[in-house]
């Protein structure tokens, strides 16, 4: 399905700066972030949502008070202070849609609202179901924030709806880092799929946030990297936020004087004996994966942050080249599919030249047919005045013919009237020359 709105996710595994970075991007003039939504699909049983909803019954038994009521108890912020779904459920032509169709609809529908021209989900969890979100959205684009595991685990163990335990926090963090990773390389590539560490958006925070600009294709503006343009998703939390964020978090927050707070970065080696002893071979090779120290607990060392740094910079270049490489080759398709339609091309004009001279021809045997018409309607202008000149004299000669016809039935009554007085006559007549013949007899006799 078609969009004028292009979609973009942030993935993660909770607690890895997915929310900073939708500050910062939702900052963009052409990229709307949303609070987390947590909308499409269910996971680890927090619930069903849109994805289980309409596999269940289908669009066509979702009524809007339903579909309004599934937005609300899905999304855990007060999303009708961001946009009005209640209003766009009630909608027409909204109900019907498949679920792709609605999910698309709908994210437009919220980047429009602001005029922008992508809609960035940031809910992490979806990271788990790329099947499904690669499925509905083919063209999407995603960005995996990555943070050292033990600042997850740590920062984790603050909320109430995760482990206490920073080791069980830190186990989960591996599966779940894991299962995007094998995801990622089943379902993504190169131009819809984009690492991005947390500990490099804190350290060198512009080129972090141009690097993620270029892979959107979008011209990077100062104000993603500027707080007092960020938005605040506190004021849209249904929860009460002072006791699960950081004090780190809450002291910028405060005073918003830098776009990152560098103090959660490695976070865990400063409390004393969280992850004493060995880690888990499983963990120590995700951190390792994603180039994290799995070794001891030494304080964070400025030349630590910049091996990071290097290193990410480093893939980063690569990157870079295997695209620019990509690049090369695309373009050679293009020059080459340029020259075939040039070809192309050329054939077409010559094609239209023949057609322009056959269209010529045409016009001048439609000139020759509408002189041919023209003289016709005159001959036919010619006759018609001829015919109007017998139909008059034809009506003269059916006058004459009824005088005539009126002066034969005269004569034809004369003539009987002296056919009967010539039958009288007649009649006299043989009367007479019986009388004669009597008087002839007589006058023997005598």
């Amino acid at each position: 399905m078609t969009s004028e709105v292009n979609v973009a996710f942030i993935i993660g595994t909770g607690r890895c700066g997915t929310s900073l970075l939708g500050q910062m991007l939702n900052s963009h003039s052409e990229i709307c972030v949303p609070p987390e939504l947590q909308l499409i699909a269910e996971y680890d049983g927090n619930g069903d949502r849109l994805f289980e909803e309409f596999s269940l019954c289908g669009p066509e038994d979702i009524d809007a008070d339903k579909l309004s009521s599934i937005i609300e108890r899905c999304c855990p912020h007060k999303l009708e202070l961001f946009f009005d779904y209640n209003a766009y459920c009630h909608r027409e032509g909204v109900l019907g849609k498949s679920l792709a169709g609605f999910v698309t609809d709908f994210y437009e529908s919220i980047a429009k609202s602001y005029g922008k021209s992508w809609l960035i989900e940031q809910t992490p969890w979806y990271g788990q179901r790329l099947d499904i979100l690669t499925n509905l959205f083919p063209r999407a684009k995603f960005i995996h924030m990555i943070r050292d595991g033990r600042d997850v685990a740590l920062s984790f163990a603050r909320t109430p709806w995760w482990y206490r335990s920073v080791h069980l926090n830190l186990a989960r963090w591996q599966r779940e880092i894991k299962k995007i990773s094998v995801d990622a390389a089943m379902y993504l590539n190169n131009s819809s799929y984009l690492e991005v560490k947390y500990e490099n958006l804190v350290i060198n925070t512009e080129f972090e946030v141009r690097r993620i600009c270029d892979f959107l294709g979008e011209g990077f503006e100062v104000s993603t990297i500027d707080p007092q343009c960020f938005i605040d998703y506190d004021k849209y939390s249904r929860l009460d936020t002072k006791n699960i964020s950081s004090k780190e978090y809450g002291e910028w927050k405060k005073n918003k004087n830098s776009a990152v707070f560098p103090e959660n970065v490695q976070a865990w080696k400063r409390v004393n004996g969280l992850f004493s002893g060995a880690l888990p071979t499983e963990i120590t090779d995700a951190l390792c994966r994603y180039g994290y120290d799995s070794g001891g607990e030494d304080k964070a060392s400025d030349s630590e942050l910049q091996r990071d740094y290097e290193y990410s910079v480093k893939n980063y270049i690569d990157s870079l080249e295997d695209k620019i490489d990509h690049l090369r080759h695309h373009i050679t398709g293009l020059e080459q599919a340029i020259a075939d339609q040039t070809t192309h091309i050329r054939n077409v004009e010559a094609d239209w030249t023949a057609r322009g001279r056959h269209i010529v021809e045409l016009e001048q045997a439609i000139a020759d047919q509408a002189t041919h018409i023209d003289n016709v309607e005159a001959d036919w202008s010619a006759r018609g005045q001829h015919i109007v000149e017998l139909e008059k004299h034809n009506t003269e000669l059916e006058q004459i013919l009824a005088d005539q016809t009126t002066h034969i039935r005269n004569l034809e009554a004369d003539w009987k009237a002296r056919g009967q007085h010539i039958v009288e006559l007649e009649q006299v007549i043989a009367d007479q020359t019986t009388h004669i013949r009597d008087l002839e007899t007589d006058w023997k006799a005598r």
